[in-house]
């Protein structure tokens, strides 16, 4: 591979990386929307990165073409479990323990 693809995989994966935290771990404030603008732009440049990098990679001749869609796969899996989390996140429910009052 070019080490250009290996610039363009890596931003991929640093970006999603850095959405699914905005998304997800970061302190979003009061109202949820401290880091809206950083997980829209992560998200961009990370597709961005992600379309540039199948592009390029696709007009490599030396790659065979099953190793370019296995090279594509594992890059694109942050971004597959980015948007797994957004479309099905996990339902919890928190459950009082049996004696204790809360108070309202």
């Amino acid at each position: 591979m070019k080490p250009i693809s290996i610039i363009l995989a890596g931003l991929t994966v640093l970006f999603a990386g850095l959405c699914y935290y905005f998304l997800f771990y970061a302190d979003a404030g009061p109202d949820g929307l401290g880091t809206f603008f950083f997980s829209i732009i992560c998200g961009v440049l990370s597709l961005g990165c992600f379309a540039v990098f199948s592009i390029q990679l696709w007009f490599i001749k030396e790659i065979r073409p099953l190793h370019k869609l296995i090279y594509i796969a594992i890059v694109l899996l942050p971004i597959l479990m980015i948007l797994w989390k957004v479309f099905y996140p996990q339902e919890f429910s928190i459950q009082e323990p049996d004696g204790i009052e809360v108070l309202e």
